[in-house]
């Protein structure tokens, strides 16, 4: 439980690093992985996020808060929500704390 429990908040922590403000012309859909890391987050056109960590899984509901913040629902802990920035092939997410994480489009 505690595993998946930072595997959701790994995510949302990567979703607030962003410092850019999206654009129409991009999407987050898809696999990211963590810059020097094993850690893979895929968001689905559906609206679900999902992080893949040291064999462990967890998912959770997204939505965009706006053009600038990502919005994650972790059901009984809340909602977390990241600064993002995205281009075709980077994703940056920056926690409420200022911490940014890093991924790279997985092709």
């Amino acid at each position: 439980m505690m595993r998946a429990v930072r595997l959701v908040l790994a995510v949302a922590v990567l979703a607030l690093l962003a410092s850019c403000a999206m654009e129409a012309t991009w999407t987050i859909d898809g696999k990211w992985q963590k810059k020097d890391g094993t850690e893979v987050v895929e968001f689905s056109r559906t609206g679900m996020v999902t992080v893949t960590d040291a064999g462990a899984t967890a998912s959770a509901r997204y939505t965009f808060a706006d053009t600038k913040h990502l919005k994650i629902e972790m059901g009984s802990l809340g909602a977390l929500v990241l600064k993002v920035s995205c281009t075709r092939d980077k994703l940056t997410l920056t926690n409420p704390e200022g911490v940014v994480t890093t991924y790279s489009r997985i092709y």
